[in-house]
């Protein structure tokens, strides 16, 4: 987790723009690495953004959407189970 609560709000937005770029442009070893890489960027107790990056060849458009929408559903789930205790 990379923390940028120490930055001034206004650069927040700034930073994860930049480290997301940063993230998009790491090649990946489709022999050796895992085909997924996963950040968090933490900007305040309540606020974080989850960068997912996974290489054109693993996944297309229609199977990205899918991921996506499933990670959704199990973040709408996880919040449901925090308001239930």
């Amino acid at each position: 987790m990379t923390n940028l609560q120490q930055l001034p709000v206004g650069v927040r937005f700034a930073e994860v723009q930049r480290l997301a770029a940063e993230e998009a442009q790491e090649s990946f070893d489709l022999t050796n690495s895992p085909l997924l890489r996963v950040g968090l960027l933490r900007q305040s107790p309540e606020s974080h953004v989850l960068l997912v990056t996974i290489p054109q060849i693993v996944g297309d458009r229609s199977s990205i959407a899918i991921f996506i929408q499933e990670l959704y559903h199990f973040a709408k789930y996880l919040l449901y189970i925090k308001h239930q205790q």
